[in-house]
Formats: C-alpha cells, structure tokens, sequence
C-alpha cells in the first residue's frame, strides 16, 4: 500500500520484507500445492502431520476471548490447511497477546501474516482489537501485497502507529485489489505523515473506495474524501458500462424500475421505498440483485428506507454483499417490519462490519432471531466503529445489555474524535 515523497524507501522496504516473509523456517505454515510433486522432497505422510501439527500449535496461540475456543481452534485450522470454506478471516477482541513477551507476541503475528499471504481462498480480513502493532501491521502489508485475492482489510481498535501505517499505505498504494481498509480507532497516535501516505495511496491506487482512519486534519479528511468518490465513481462507471453490455436492464420496465435503473446518474442521498407495492410486487431478481446492483452505483446513499416490503433472507443476503460494502457513504437503514429470520439478520449483521452504517432498523421482524443473530449484532457493533443505533425485538437481554454497551462506547469514541478535530488548528 506507499505515496509520493516516501515511496521509493517504503517499497524498497517491502520489497525487502518480501522476501522475509517468503522464507519459511521449520516450523512455520508453509503454501502446500497438492496437485503437484515437489522434485526434491516427495509428499509423504511427514508433510501432513507438519501442517497438523503447526494447526494445532496455532490454534493454541490464537485461542480468541471474543469467540468460543472450539470455534477459534477450527478458523485457524482452515487458514492454515487453506480451506476453501474460509473466505473472511475474523478475530475480534482477542486478548491473547497482553500476556506475551514483545519478542514472543512479535513471532506470533509474523506467523499469522504468512498465513494469510499463503492462503488461496481468503478475500476478508477483520483483526479488531487483538493488540495488533506496528511489526504486525508490516507484516501484513508485506501479505496483502503477496495475495491479490484480499479486497477488504480491517485492523480497526489496535495500537499500529506511525510505522504500521506507512507500511500499509506503501502497499495500498501499489494495490489492485483492497476496495476497503479500515484502521480507525488506533491507540497510538498516527503521524501527520503517516496520514498523508495513506491519503496518496488512496488517490494512486483508484480502487480503494473505503478508507476508514481517525483524521486530525479537516481539510486532509475532505481530500480522502474526495478520493474516494473518485474512486467510486471510476468504480460505478466500469460497473454501469458491463451491466449495459450484458443487458442487466431490460427496455420494458415500470415506473419503480425505471427509478432504480437511474440510481447510478440521479444519485439521490435518501430512498424510501418503505410499503411501496409497487417495490413488493416486483420479481425476486429485480428486489434483489437489480436493486441492490443499482443502489451500490450511487455514490451519494445516505438513507435508505425499505420498511414493511416483505424482503426475506434471500435479499439480506445479496443486501449484504452488495449494499453494505459497496456504498461507504450509507449511513442509516430501515429494514424493520419484514420477513428476517435469524439467517438473514446474521448476513446483515456480517456486512456491517465493512459498511460505515451509523443507525440500522430491523424491528418487528415476522421471523424468529434468535440468539446466534442476536450475539452476530453484538460482534457487528463492536467490528463497525461508526454504528451509534440498532432498533432490534431483542430476546436476550444479556445481548441487548452487551450491545448497549458497545454502542455508547462508538458514541464515545466519535465525540472525542469530534473534539480532537476540533481542537486542531
């Protein structure tokens, strides 16, 4: 992720890191190909205990507070055996490494960087409050830059400073993959320079179209920014331009379609769609992938209104994949009196997490929630910084207390990012 003024020390830098990082030591995961033979060591049984045994020695270092030991355990199984069924990597508020000497924590999140730049399968990586800092943070540069499957990288609630986030920039900048990267909520401070690196990996890179980070800086928040709709714009373009060629849009289309078809070029910040017959009346395909397809092409959504429209699991599903992280300007959702069982809730509640959501509605919800979605809204609101509000029937009260909690926390944490701005000349 590197910018202008410091790029050609900060590559060399990565370049430099490359190379450490593809040197495995004994011991260390290393990327097994399967489908072929290694000419000078056969595959044998020895190799496959190797990776059992360096699964089961991670799954002992990363065991996560924040998730149940058994659950944790199999995450770290799968990234490292490179299991196809691990798509998004998830650790949040894992207290393991408070208890870890510098050097010892230091060889921990080198080991876990490695994995994730073998990995052939993982497009997410969310690391929020695990202790994460500066070594680690270069070390993963060094990974996302070596695996352009990654597109969304969240290190949000950690202590990476001024090193850690010269790293990443430096890798950003040359990325054509990472659309979204958050690093807000940092317990060390960032430097001004830091922050300018990140604001010029933004603009060189033109595929980053989230980019979440604590600014002191008004006028360098407002060139992010800028950036960013850039980028989104680019981004919509090139969407719009393929959904044209493949004849997503059909010619013969009600007044509701027509609407939602021009979402890309009217651009408007507030749709309401809340009991429009017209909207529940309409196909499958046009509620959710055409619609959700349109709105991700508007880059100025800031409220969205689709209350008592009978949407199922289904549309929280493909809403969650294309809306959530793909409209970083998307601040407040009303989504209350529809069909949301517990399985849509859960999807929704997994796009928060890369969304910039402030209020989200789901009440009066015709299915059941249930606990698992309950405790899935909890790690949303703890993973997404920006989210203030959710209006849920909550059946746990020890969930809905968690939650509470987790919210006045975010408020918190705005007013005193609000005040530091403010104070800054």
């Amino acid at each position: 992720m590197g910018c202008s003024g410091s790029r050609n020390k900060d590559n060399d830098d990565v370049n430099n890191n490359k190379g450490n990082i593809s040197d495995h030591d004994s011991g260390q995961c290393q990327e097994i190909d399967e489908t072929k033979d290694t000419p000078s060591v056969p595959r044998t049984r020895v190799m496959s205990v190797h990776i059992a045994n360096r699964a089961d020695q991670l799954s002992k270092s990363f065991e996560n507070g924040g998730l149940e030991t058994a659950a944790t355990e199999e995450i770290l199984r799968k990234l490292v055996k490179n299991d196809k069924t691990l798509t998004d990597l998830r650790i949040v508020n894992s207290g393991m490494y408070a208890d870890m000497k510098p050097n010892q924590r230091d060889k921990e999140f080198k080991s876990l960087a490695k994995s994730i730049a073998n990995n052939k399968y993982i497009t997410s990586v969310t690391l929020v409050n695990i202790g994460a800092n500066d070594a680690f943070a270069e070390a993963l540069a060094v990974a996302v830059s070596m695996n352009p499957r990654i597109s969304s990288v969240n290190l949000e609630t950690n202590t990476i400073g001024q090193d850690g986030v010269m790293a990443i920039a430096s890798a950003l900048a040359e990325s054509m993959s990472v659309t979204e990267l958050r690093l807000g909520n940092q317990k060390n401070g960032i430097s001004t320079d830091a922050l300018e690196a990140l604001v010029q990996a933004v603009e060189q890179n033109q595929v980053t179209t989230v980019c979440s980070v604590d600014m002191r800086d008004g006028s360098m928040q407002k060139r992010l920014d800028d950036h960013l709709r850039n980028n989104m714009d680019l981004v919509r373009k090139e969407r719009h331009a393929t959904n044209v060629s493949m004849g997503v849009f059909t010619p013969t289309l009600t007044a509701i379609q027509k609407k939602i078809q021009a979402f890309p070029e009217d651009k408007p910040d507030t749709v309401d769609f809340s009991d429009n017959i017209q909207f529940i009346q309409m196909s499958n395909e046009w509620k959710g992938q055409k619609f959700c397809s349109a709105l991700a092409l508007n880059p100025s959504i800031v409220k969205l209104g689709l209350a008592g429209l009978q949407l199922k699991d289904n549309f929280a599903t493909i809403f969650a994949d294309i809306v959530l992280s793909g409209c970083p300007t998307l601040e407040e959702i009303n989504l209350g009196r529809n069909q949301f069982t517990g399985e849509g809730i859960k999807a929704i509640a997994s796009g928060l997490e890369r969304s910039s959501v402030k209020t989200l509605k789901l009440n009066d919800q015709n299915g059941s929630a249930g606990a698992e979605a309950e405790a899935a809204l909890v790690t949303a609101a703890e993973a997404c910084a920006s989210l203030l509000k959710i209006n849920l029937d909550w059946k746990s009260n020890q969930h809905r207390t968690n939650c509470d909690r987790i919210l006045m926390r975010n408020a918190d944490n705005l007013r005193r990012r609000r005040s530091m701005s403010k104070k800054t000349p």
